[in-house]
């Protein structure tokens, strides 16, 4: 096998190319140096995993006291919202659904206050550098959990009727 690579044409006059490295000269590591990196990367791995768990369960109980806290601000002075469903889409950002009174929901006046405070948790949780999107549907007794489940809300807050 010929090991002489032309990497110039006759017909092309792009300019010269080099090889980088030689493929034929490879570093050989010993059975230590494998074991060693290996358990390097191993412990490594393993502490990113430790840390990057305990800032979910750290974000995951933020987020859930501030869903707690805006359920009792909705239900402060009647029943307005029966349910939130809370879904983690990564590390540091949240999808909230507040199951609103339907004359709540549809009344533009009355529900002013809520997207407002809503607004206000949203802006406030932006300041520890986590995302929540809080929306609203109209409460059912009919709300399909098994969807909501699917669609990635994992936790649930209130009452919930199972489907």
């Amino acid at each position: 096998m010929n090991q002489n690579i032309s990497l110039q044409s006759s017909q092309t006059k792009a300019g010269e190319w080099k090889i980088i490295s030689n493929p034929n000269e490879t570093k050989t590591f010993s059975a230590d140096e494998m074991i060693d990196a290996y358990k390097a990367g191993l412990h490594d791995g393993l502490s990113i995993k430790r840390t990057v768990k305990k800032e979910i369960i750290k974000n995951i109980d933020l987020i859930k006291s501030a869903g707690e806290d805006f359920f009792s601000f909705l239900n402060k002075s009647e029943d307005n919202c029966y349910s939130i469903f809370l879904k983690f889409n990564k590390i540091n950002s949240f999808d909230l659904i507040c199951a609103l009174r339907k004359e709540l929901y549809i009344n533009d006046d009355k529900v002013k206050s809520v997207y407002q405070k809503s607004w206000e948790v949203e802006k406030e949780l932006e300041n520890s550098e986590i995302s929540l999107n809080i929306s609203f549907i109209p409460y059912s007794e009919s709300i399909n959990s098994k969807r909501l489940i699917s669609d990635g809300y994992m936790f649930f807050y209130g009452k919930l009727q199972e489907s």
